[in-house]
């Protein structure tokens, strides 16, 4: 497992427990939570840019792929696809999934999710991680229809809430994205 996907559990275990046990302390500090998961992922990501560029600099062949036998472009090319792409894509997708969802809730009066499930879901795309994230909505998708199809016909209620599923969810999604899939299969979403 990549390290950037056990810090991603680790922050999503965390948040989960704040969730169950300090809900006031979650939805009070949940940007600096999301700030400081970009900022994690962020160092991470730079720290493996600085090991790949270590690992082509200590010899041949690597060595061949750096200045001054390539230029500095093949370098940043290689290491924006391959390691700053994949964690780019999953920060896009949060604020544009994150943003879209939240004002579908306000344009059909917040009768879809509370106000902080939307920088919930946020944050389990930000930390499931390119592909992950793909398997991460379709797992909500899959859920919220089976839950709202048991709402539907053996509740009261209207609404079936996934406010305590966010984040079982999102680690659910790296779990299967990790032990499930092979790197062969994953390998189809390089960039």
């Amino acid at each position: 497992m990549r390290l950037v996907d056990e810090v991603g559990l680790l922050i999503l275990v965390l948040a989960m427990g704040a969730q169950i046990t300090l809900r006031s302390f979650l939805v009070r500090y949940r940007k600096f939570i999301w700030i400081f998961s970009v900022l994690v992922i962020l160092s991470i990501t730079l720290y493996y840019t600085y090991q790949q560029y270590a690992t082509w600099a200590s010899g041949p062949p690597g060595k061949f792929l750096l200045p001054p036998y390539q230029g500095i472009w093949y370098f940043f090319s290689y290491a924006g696809s391959r390691i700053f792409g994949p964690p780019l894509i999953a920060l896009l997708a949060a604020i544009v999934l994150s943003n879209v969802a939240e004002k579908l809730n306000i344009r059909y009066g917040e009768r879809f999710f509370e106000k902080e499930e939307a920088q919930f879901f946020a944050l389990g795309i930000l930390l499931t991680g390119y592909p992950g994230f793909l398997f991460y909505i379709v797992f909500i998708l899959i859920f919220e229809l089976l839950f709202s199809a048991y709402y539907r016909f053996f509740s009261s209620q209207k609404r079936a809430p996934l406010y305590f599923a966010w984040f079982p969810l999102a680690i659910f999604a790296i779990l299967v994205k990790n032990w499930l899939f092979t790197p062969d299969f994953l390998a189809l979403f390089n960039l």
